[in-house]
């Protein structure tokens, strides 16, 4: 202890509260990449939980104004392998045969013919989409996973042939599901099972059919600290021991409320930020460098929206509003790692007509759909459609844009006399912000600004205006989006290009003692313009977020303000907390970070730090 103080005193403590708090300063004259990303990729972010093999838009006005108007892009559909179509009637049959090859190649036929006689499968045919299945129609408790991937991998060739998907999640959400193969007790079996059948699957794809990507689990649920990450060793950290060198992404489900299983919560924020940067960290230090996320379904959701646990069914917009809040968050958190994340689709399905059909006698729609049944027998767009309409002008190259303030979530594009300024207030009041344009503010003219926020009536709200300059302040309201489409004069220009690079480090899930000093150390090269340092803590609620922090020797004051909720409502908090670095303290080569915490318990989950270099034309 007196050996901390000393060194502490004896260094120049910088802190993050003496800066002014919201506050965005934009400057558009600098180019931003990460990870060598820097054009937003839209397919990335604005999709919708449906498929071009579907026949859910029939109508030529709704396929025109979805996929055109609005580019929606496609996501992900229910029709990989599936063994239960071939000779499992009976759920309750034990089954641990596979059907042979040759019946795979059969079934995979049929499917191909039932895609050509869908009204726009050759229209809207793509490869950037991800299938899957159920669990109980391609998994078999103690069955032979060669079985199992020579029969998927034959059904794949001849149901996708010449237009293979991109990416490939054996199983939809199935570790909650191993309860239905065995009790309750005999779960981690099952999901070792599950997960050694991925393993063979994805080498056998790999093999036969070598553009297609195969990942998972497609985690339903990821409260991976619960139980000192009992969960985490059993789930998600399992699979990467025993699949992980075999596939080739990690899909992970965020949704804020309850999804499967799990506590009532939110996902976005600090959580969100933990969990992805678990999962890379924990990839870094089994194969060097991380590997990419999917994203496969993200929002809101709570199981009561669909008449579950008693509940009646019902249809509240109210409910839209929520999770259009929630969608908003999650895609401004993913757009941070373009160069970590592949693929990601908000829970946005079609019209979901079999859920009409489903002991509905009032034809309540389903909770998450673009279009809905309409009184005179047709459909209508619910308010999910204003997450496309918001965001369907954004394109371009990142420009540097940062907020004082963790709570305010920020992105810049600039494309060609066009820069879209992207604001959300993740925090659950009302922030009044400043905005500051830096390098060339003159060249930045009128435009139009949107705002997607909940109002009064605690509908969803669109609006968009005309607006003269780039306003000064801003009031945000909890949850609100603000998209401000700004003109640029023809003698902007381009200054700098910065590219943002991350440096893992191997340790993680490192507990806590008392006074104990925790090192993590990255090598970095030279010329850094900006810094931060992310690390992921798991701790009690009474327990400090606050360690003494020092760089290369200097005390870094660590910030009582993360992103997000404080988790309060959780059994514990686990959550990324980000401390900015001034350029001096960091040097070309090998920098040392080290924590020391005052009281005994938690875990860092993992630490990562990020500089920026000034890069050659991106």
């Amino acid at each position: 202890m007196k050996d901390f103080i000393s060194t502490a005193l004896c260094c120049l403590v910088i802190s993050s509260s003496s800066l002014a708090q919201d506050k965005v300063t934009i400057d558009l004259s600098t180019q931003i990449a990460i990870g060598g990303k820097s054009t937003v990729d839209r397919s990335k972010y604005f999709n919708i939980h449906h498929s071009y093999s579907s026949n859910e838009f029939r109508d030529p006005k709704e396929d025109q104004e979805i996929f055109e108007n609005l580019r929606v892009g496609f996501g992900r559909q229910f029709s990989g392998p599936a063994r239960g179509n071939v000779n499992y009637k009976n759920k309750k049959e034990k089954f641990t045969a596979y059907p042979s090859p040759e019946i795979g190649k059969q079934e995979g036929e049929k499917a191909a013919k039932s895609f050509l006689k869908q009204p726009y499968y050759q229209k809207r045919l793509t490869s950037d989409i991800i299938i899957t299945d159920h669990p109980d129609m391609i998994f078999a408790l103690d069955s032979d996973p060669q079985e199992c991937a020579n029969f998927a991998v034959a059904y794949l060739k001849a149901a996708y042939a010449g237009r293979t998907p991109r990416y490939y999640e054996m199983m939809n959400e199935p570790f909650v599901h191993a309860k239905d193969f065995a009790p309750f007790k005999e779960g981690p079996r099952v999901k070792k099972q599950m997960a050694a059948h991925w393993k063979v699957l994805a080498d056998k794809v790999h093999e036969e059919i070598p553009e297609m990507l195969v990942g998972g689990y497609s985690s339903a649920w990821p409260e991976v600290e619960l139980k000192d990450f009992a969960h985490w060793r059993e789930s998600m950290g399992m699979f990467m021991d025993v699949a992980g060198a075999s596939v080739d992404f990690f899909s992970t489900h965020f949704y804020d409320g309850k999804n499967v299983t799990g506590g009532d919560q939110l996902r976005r924020g600090s959580n969100c930020e933990a969990i992805m940067d678990l999962i890379e960290a924990n990839a870094f230090a089994k194969w060097g460098a991380p590997k990419p996320h999917v994203i496969s379904e993200f929002g809101k959701t709570v199981p009561e929206w669909t008449g579950k646990r008693g509940a009646p069914m019902i249809y509240d917009p109210s409910r839209h509003a929520e999770t259009l809040e929630s969608i908003n968050a999650f895609v401004f958190q993913f757009m941070e790692r373009p160069d970590v994340i592949l693929k990601t689709i908000p829970f946005i399905t079609a019209k979901a007509s079999w859920f009409y059909k489903a002991n509905n006698p009032d034809q309540i729609p389903y909770p998450w759909v673009l279009m809905k049944k309409s009184k005179d027998g047709g459909f209508e767009f619910t308010d999910l459609k204003k997450f496309y309409e918001l965001w369907v002008n954004v394109e371009g190259d990142r420009a540097r844009i940062f907020s004082d303030n963790p709570d305010i979530l920020t992105h810049a594009f600039v494309n060609e006399n066009k820069a879209y300024i992207c604001l959300f207030n993740i925090d659950d009041s009302i922030r009044s912000i400043d905005l500051s344009l830096i390098n060339h503010a003159k060249t930045l003219k009128g435009g139009k600004m949107k705002r997607q926020y909940t109002g009064g009536d605690q509908l969803a709200k669109l609006t968009e205006e005309n607006i003269k300059k780039l306003p000064a302040q801003l009031k945000l309201q909890p949850g609100e989006t603000v998209i401000l489409e700004m003109n640029l004069d023809k003698k902007f220009r381009i200054d700098d290009q910065w590219n943002w690079l991350t440096h893992y480090n191997e340790n993680i899930l490192e507990p806590i003692s008392a006074q104990q000093q925790m090192k993590y150390s990255f090598d970095c090269p030279g010329d850094i313009q900006e810094a931060s340092l992310k690390f992921s803590l798991a701790r009690d609620h009474a327990k400090s977020l606050q360690p003494q922090l020092l760089i290369n020797g200097t005390a870094v004051e660590v910030p009582a303000n993360f992103k997000g909720y404080d988790q309060a409502a959780r059994k514990s908090f686990f959550g990324t907390i980000e401390v900015k670095l001034p350029k001096s303290l960091l040097k070309k080569g090998v920098n040392e970070v080290v924590f020391t915490f005052k009281e005994n318990g938690g875990r860092i989950g993992s630490v990562k730090l990020q500089t920026a270099h000034l890069s050659s034309p991106l």
